[in-house]
């Protein structure tokens, strides 16, 4: 890794952030979960002016990643029934339907129903459906986000997985066999941000490389994903599943 010469706490272009002088060769600018810290790492020898200029061409994009992180950071106030399901990181108010099955993707939003619960967005679930149905519909939506994460991740680690599931898991995000090359996700992971799913798919693929949670293991998460403990922070904010009951 490229070690950090220099780092401080600036604002450029109206934008507070922690700027890095490191040995690099571009600019690399990320918005942190889970409250939108803005981290910028510049080139040694590259005048501030060129930093503060490509800031401002990216403020726009900037702040909406700041609104987006601090909306699924910050849960809502309990808003009794109907009940909410997080779906990847935003919160959403159950209205139960006697539609049919919901799709593979994104469920049916509906309108709000009040003033007071239109800040968050609506999803409308099938009245015949129970909590296994539920985690069996989360555990696919894991699957489908994980395919475009599952080839480049094993060329940058430079491991190669045999088989991995999704299973509903009590008390683990996931859990890696290495002799088998084997690894298993939680369902749950649907409802937290895809910043999350994808930390821990490379927990566990680092496992491969390193099967106990040493300081090897950890200076590897370092390398591969310099923020996995904002992530861990956030796996550690409850998203209850929804208390289904049956149709009267």
């Amino acid at each position: 890794m490229s070690a950090t010469v220099s780092c401080q706490a600036c604002q450029l272009a109206g934008i507070a952030l922690q700027l890095q002088r490191k040995a690099v060769r571009n600019l690399n600018l990320r918005v942190l979960p889970p409250d939108g810290q803005v981290r910028l790492s510049v080139p040694l020898r590259l005048p501030l002016a060129v930093a503060e200029a490509f800031v401002a061409r990216k403020r726009d994009w900037i702040l909406h990643q700041q609104q987006r992180l601090r909306q699924q950071s910050q849960p809502p106030a309990d808003l009794g029934d109907p009940a909410l399901l997080w779906h990847w990181g935003i919160a959403h108010q159950l209205q139960r339907s006697a539609s049919s099955a919901l799709p593979l993707g994104l469920p049916h939003a509906c309108p709000p129903q009040s003033a007071e619960h239109s800040a968050l967005p609506q999803l409308r679930l099938p009245t015949t459906w129970d909590l296994a149905q539920l985690q069996r519909w989360q555990a696919e939506q894991v699957r489908q986000a994980l395919q475009p994460l599952l080839q480049p991740w094993q060329q940058r680690l430079q491991v190669q997985l045999r088989q991995f599931s999704i299973r509903t898991m009590r008390s683990r995000w996931g859990s890696c066999t290495p002799a088998r090359a084997s690894i298993r996700l939680n369902s749950a992971l649907a409802g937290y941000p895809p910043v999350c799913l994808e930390y821990v798919l490379v927990h566990e693929l680092t496992h491969l490389l390193e099967p106990s949670h040493n300081a090897r293991f950890c200076a590897l998460l370092d390398q591969f994903l310099p923020d996995w403990r904002s992530c861990r922070a956030l796996l550690r904010q409850p998203r209850p599943l929804p208390r289904l009951t049956p149709p009267a």
